[in-house]
């Protein structure tokens, strides 16, 4: 149980970095000043797949410190917020 709410909590935080109002900011931000030739932060960052990877990967490493939790978590949280942001977001 303690797998799946962590796995939720992850969702939730990288659908406010990607998606968020609170973010924006910090997204426009980062696409002024990054490089439009090159896969850069700001790419990353309005990515789910691409974020929910490393916010996985950080919340897993925090909450869970084994190998098997933290894989879940990150390859978790990458697939789940793609999922969402596909069917709530599009």
């Amino acid at each position: 149980m303690d797998v799946l709410l962590t796995l939720l909590i992850s969702v939730s935080v990288t659908m406010i970095v990607v998606r968020g109002k609170i973010a924006e900011p910090l997204r426009l931000w980062l696409m002024r000043h990054s490089d439009a030739d090159r896969i850069s932060v700001a790419y990353a960052i309005n990515c789910p797949q691409c974020t929910g990877v490393w916010i996985g990967l950080a919340i897993g490493l925090i909450v869970f410190p084994t190998f098997f939790f933290v894989s879940v978590l990150t390859f978790g949280t990458s697939l789940l917020a793609s999922v969402v942001d596909k069917y709530l977001f599009s």
